[in-house]
C-alpha cells in the first residue's frame, strides 16, 4: 500500500481527506498546530522547521506529499486566520521545497479565492485576479511550488467538511447549530463560489495521480451559489428551518476582499482529464447530511496518535 503523507491535518481539507483516503493509502497526517488524531492514520505534531520536515521525509519515505495549509477551509468562513495565513502559506511552501528535494511527488491544495468578478466560472488560465494580499501571496505560492517541482499538482478549490479541532467549533458545525437553534442570523448573498464536500475532493484525488496529472486544475462543485443559497439547501438537507434572506443593492464594484467576490471555478479541465463528472451541490450536502449521521466526524477524536515530533 502506498504511504501518502498530508501535510495539514489540522485544518479542514487535510483532516477529511486523510481520513477519506485512509483505506486506500498508509496515511500518515502532519499537523502545525495542535495534535490531531483521526482514526486509520499515523499523526504526528510537527512545527514548521525544515531539519525536521526533512527527516520525517527521510524516515517515512512517503510516496506522495498532499500540502493543505495555505487553503484549508472554505473562504466564505471569515471567522478564522487559518484561510490562507501567512503563516500556512510559508509552511507550504516550506513542505513543497522539501518534497521537491527529496524527489516526492507534491500536491498542493490552493484556493479559487485567488480570483474576483467581474467573470464567472473561472478557468485555469483566467487573470480575473483578487488584489488582496492573501490572494497575491496564494498566487505567488502556486508560482514556486510549480518552479521548485515542474510534475507538482496544484490543486485550486472551495473545499468545505468537519473540522478536526476538537477545541473549536468549525464553520459547518457553527451553521448547523445555528440552524438548529433557529437564530441562523443573515449569511451573504455577494459571494459565489462552487464550493464542494472535503470528502468529495478527495475521492478526486487518486485518478488525478494515476493520470499522472501536473499543473493547475481547478476541482471544485458543479453549482455556482452564495453563502445564502448554500446555507438554505444545507438547511433543507439537515430538515432545519432556512436563515432569511437580506435585501441588498445591486453591487456595481466586484468585491477586492479575500474570497469575498466572484471566485467559482471552471471545472472543464479535470473532467476531460480524469472522465469524472464534478459533484451537485445537494449531492456533497447530502453526503454531509450522511457523515454526520454515520459519526464521520467523530473519527478525528480516537485515531492511533504518535507523540510529538522532538526534533530540533
Amino acid at each position: 500500500m502506498e504511504q501518502l503523507l498530508i501535510a495539514g491535518v489540522d485544518s479542514v481539507v487535510g483532516a477529511n481527506v486523510a481520513a477519506q483516503l485512509a483505506d486506500k493509502y498508509q496515511v500518515l497526517g502532519i499537523s502545525n498546530s495542535v495534535p490531531v488524531s483521526i482514526d486509520g492514520c499515523e499523526t504526528v505534531a510537527n512545527g514548521d522547521d525544515a531539519n525536521a520536515i526533512r527527516q520525517l521525509i527521510t524516515s517515512h519515505r512517503p510516496d506522495r506529499i498532499v500540502v493543505c495549509q495555505a487553503a484549508g477551509d472554505s473562504a466564505w468562513n471569515r471567522s478564522t486566520g487559518r484561510i490562507a495565513s501567512l503563516a500556512g502559506i510559508d509552511s507550504a511552501r516550506l513542505w513543497s521545497r522539501m518534497a521537491g528535494e527529496s524527489g516526492v511527488p507534491v500536491t498542493l491544495i490552493s484556493s479559487d479565492a485567488v480570483f474576483t468578478g467581474p467573470w464567472m466560472f473561472h478557468s485555469e488560465t483566467c487573470h480575473s485576479h483578487c488584489p488582496s494580499p492573501q490572494a497575491r501571496t496564494l498566487r505567488d505560492l502556486e508560482e514556486s511550488v510549480l518552479e521548485l517541482c515542474p510534475q507538482a499538482l496544484v490543486v485550486r478549490t472551495h473545499a468545505y467538511g468537519w473540522n478536526p479541532l476538537a477545541e473549536s467549533t468549525g464553520w459547518i458545525e457553527g451553521i448547523v447549530a445555528a440552524l438548529e437553534s433557529e437564530r441562523p442570523g443573515i449569511f451573504d448573498c455577494v459571494p459565489h463560489a462552487t464550493p464542494i464536500l472535503a470528502t468529495d475532493l478527495a475521492e478526486l484525488l487518486p485518478p488525478s495521480w494515476e493520470a499522472g496529472l501536473s499543473g493547475v486544475y481547478h476541482v471544485a462543485g458543479a453549482e455556482r451559489v452564495n453563502p445564502h443559497r448554500f446555507v438554505c439547501a444545507l438547511a433543507r438537507i439537515f430538515d432545519l428551518a432556512p436563515p432569511r434572506a437580506s435585501i441588498l443593492a445591486p453591487v456595481e464594484v466586484p468585491s477586492a476582499a479575500f474570497g469575498q467576490g466572484e471566485t467559482s471555478l471552471r471545472t472543464h479541465a479535470i473532467h476531460r482529464a480524469i472522465g469524472r463528472p464534478m459533484p451537485m451541490l445537494t449531492e456533497g450536502l447530502q453526503r454531509l447530511f450522511e457523515q454526520k449521521n454515520d459519526g464521520f466526524d467523530r473519527r478525528f477524536r480516537g485515531g492511533r496518535r504518535q507523540a510529538t515530533s522532538k526534533v530540533a
